[in-house]
């Protein structure tokens, strides 16, 4: 079980409006992929199955990757009252006995505000996202069927 980053960047939006319109907003792999790690293979033990990150011959493999993570201001059509929406993608690549089979799993979150949501409502913010992107990751059949063979 190797969980991983598959974005370009660690940028995943920019701060809207005023003085700070050039200013980026990070996730830092170094930061987020531990995490990541950790609640995948919490996720794989739930499953009834035992993670390990080292390969080995016949035994399944899961790699659990972080396509891309996007932070963006949205219009919420509201007088005083902005949106922030996340977007991330996770793909699942599971390999067992010669067969691979890939998962891609889109998880969005909007969540409106009349002041700006500082820099730990972001990242409750992104942990809701992260969570429900493994949660339909790990709910999908196909991918624990086939690491279940």
């Amino acid at each position: 079980m190797i969980a991983q980053d598959g974005r370009e960047s660690d940028i995943i939006g920019n701060r809207a409006g005023g003085g700070m319109s050039t200013a980026h907003i990070t996730v830092s792999s170094h930061e987020l992929i531990p995490r990541l790690q950790e609640e995948a293979e919490r996720a794989v033990r739930d499953m009834g199955f035992s993670p390990t990150t080292e390969q080995a011959e016949g035994r399944p493999s899961l790699t659990l990757e972080l396509a891309s993570l996007n932070y963006a201001r949205g219009d919420s059509g509201q007088p005083l009252v902005d949106e922030a929406r996340l977007e991330g993608v996770f793909r699942a690549i599971a390999k067992n006995k010669g067969t691979t089979y890939t998962g891609t799993y889109t998880s969005r979150r909007t969540q409106g505000y009349a002041l700006k949501p500082d820099a730990d409502s972001n990242a409750r913010m992104l942990s809701d996202l992260v969570s429900d992107g493994l949660n339909r990751a790990f709910s999908d059949p196909e991918l624990g069927r086939l690491l279940a063979r």
